[in-house]
Parts: C-alpha cells; structure tokens; sequence
C-alpha cells in the first residue's frame, strides 16, 4: 500500500482517487504502446522481398489481398510502401487495412510515360452485417502494369495531393 503523505511531499497535496486511477491507466497505456511498437518493428525486419526486386525501405510481411469491384461504402487507403516485382511489370504495395473478414480493398493504377500512379481503397464486403472489430491487419496487394515500370516515378495520390514514393 503506498503511503498518502508522499503525494502530499511530493505535490502538496494528496490526490484524489480518480486521479490516481487516470495516471495508473496512463502509465500502462503508454507501456502497452511502447512494447507495441517494438513489436511491430521486430516483425517487419523479419521480412524479407522477392530477388527481382526493388523496394523501398524494409518490405513489411507480404499478405497479398484481391482486388474486388464490388465493395460498399468505400473509401481512399493509403499505402506506405511498395516493391518492384517480376522484372518490373507489377508492384505490390503495401498498407494497413481493417479485418479481411469485414472489409476489402480495391486498385485503381493509371500509367503515364513518366509515372506510375496506384489508388487503394478499401470497404466493406458485401453481406456483411455482423459485428466488424476495429483490428488493424497489415496487408499487400499486387497490380500488374500494362507497360514495365522502367525509369517511371511509382506515386499513390491521398487526399492531400500527390505523394511521390519512388522513381
């Protein structure tokens, strides 16, 4: 049991219970944040990509999603990296999504001379009514070009304007 007067020492005064309460639950929310994150970096220095490839930074855990036309509710993902597959006819990329028993994720990839521009979106699969939990899983997904990448800058465009990823 901890002694009341050494928050009065200490504060100058002894704290109410629910304050006590809140920096317990804040300390042990800051922890479970700390350990979560070096949780999630050991994961992903564990990963490796394809030999033909090029990517950027360290390639997360490859958990290649299909693309679906028929999503409800849907809206812009972005994708945070991206690696150069098959001598440079498909990308995959990669981001975080919610469950795969919940939601889906659609590509839109538009080609120019100069760049390749990949949308991701994501929604719920049809049908799917029951309860849907708010878990994060990381995902990939595969695109495949019409034409080699090349010299091409490889972007995705959020809502913020155009992000450049890579050339």
């Amino acid at each position: 049991m901890i002694d009341p007067t050494i928050f009065k020492k200490l504060l100058g005064r002894v704290p109410a219970p629910q304050e006590l309460i809140a920096g317990v639950l804040g300390i042990l929310i800051a922890l479970a944040g700390v350990i979560g994150i070096s949780v999630g970096v050991s994961q992903d220095q564990g990963s490796s990509s394809a030999a033909d490839s090029s990517s950027v930074g360290q390639s997360p855990r490859v958990n290649d999603w299909t693309s679906r036309d028929d999503l409800e509710g849907e809206r812009r993902l972005t994708w945070t990296s991206h690696e150069v597959l098959d001598g440079g006819k498909q990308v995959r990329i990669f981001f975080q999504a919610g469950t795969p028993s919940c939601v889906g994720i659609r590509t839109e990839v538009a080609e120019t001379a100069t760049t390749v521009n990949i949308k991701l979106f994501t929604g719920a699969l049809p049908g799917t009514d029951g309860p849907c939990t708010r878990e994060a899983a990381l995902a990939s997904a595969v695109v495949t070009l019409d034409n080699p990448v090349g010299a091409r800058v490889i972007t995705g465009r959020d809502l913020m304007g155009s992000l450049q990823l890579s050339s």
